[in-house]
């Protein structure tokens, strides 16, 4: 064999060593950034999931505020001025009644917070 196909055999070969060398890392790379991207997206929906729970925990309580705050509430206040008018008494005049009503209005406030969070959603 002469020293020109020689050569050119030996430099053929190094191109393909150097060639496997390049797809083996490529390749080792790639498993990573897949490997990689698979925990990050399980952890993404592992996220959304738990935002969805913790949502539907802030509606759940969100309606019980709303519903005690204006049906259960509403109807005490009234109940109780009603009867202290009666009475003769300014409902404004007992402390607990203007705390009542106090409370309330907080509870409102709350409820307009709470109503403007948005359920989480995955993309």
């Amino acid at each position: 064999m002469s020293k020109r196909i020689s050569k050119m055999l030996f430099s053929t070969e190094k191109v393909e060593l150097g060639n496997m060398t390049a797809l083996k890392g490529a390749i080792s790379i790639l498993k990573g950034a897949e490997s990689n991207a698979d925990k990050v997206a399980t952890d993404f929906e592992q996220s959304i999931s738990k935002a969805g729970k913790s949502y539907n925990e802030v509606v759940k309580y969100r309606n019980i505020i709303y519903n005690f705050a204006y049906r259960e509430v509403e109807g005490i206040l009234k109940t109780f001025a009603s009867n202290a008018k009666e009475l003769g008494v300014k409902p404004d005049s007992i402390s607990e009644y203007k705390e009542a009503v106090k409370l309330q209005k907080t509870a409102f406030e709350v409820i307009k917070v709470l109503d403007d969070y948005k359920a989480p959603q995955s993309t």
